[in-house]
Parts: structure tokens; sequence; C-alpha cells
């Protein structure tokens, strides 16, 4: 998860299927999240200096493990 900084309300979460490199080394194995795609398309997204419209993404039964 990303936030644009102190005192913020936004936030960004990165979901990724494979390990990436450019995450930094503090943050690996911190925030884990256990999940499955229960429903999915076949998708290409081109990139674009243009607005352009994104499909939905639902989280849902989500909660937090006890430890």
């Amino acid at each position: 998860m990303a936030n644009r900084g102190k005192d913020s309300n936004s936030s960004q979460f990165f979901i990724t299927t494979v390990k990436e490199n450019w995450l930094p080394k503090k943050l690996d194995g911190l925030h884990v999240v256990f999940g499955k795609v229960v429903w999915s398309t076949k998708l290409r997204l081109k990139a674009s200096r243009q607005a352009c419209s994104r499909p939905k993404v639902v989280i849902a039964s989500s909660g937090q493990l006890n430890i």
C-alpha cells in the first residue's frame, strides 16, 4: 500500500501475482494478503496520455486474521 503522505486519507494498493523487485526490502513480508481470483477476463491494457475507463474491481469477504 502506498499513501499520499502524512494526514492523507487516500491510498493505493498494488496487487501483484509475482515477486516485484521494485518494492523496498523493508516492506518484504510486512503486509501480507491472501486471496484468489473468483472471476476474470483476459485484459490487455495500453498506456495512454488520455483518460481511459478502467474495469471495476471488487474486494469481497475481506477481514483480518489474528495471529
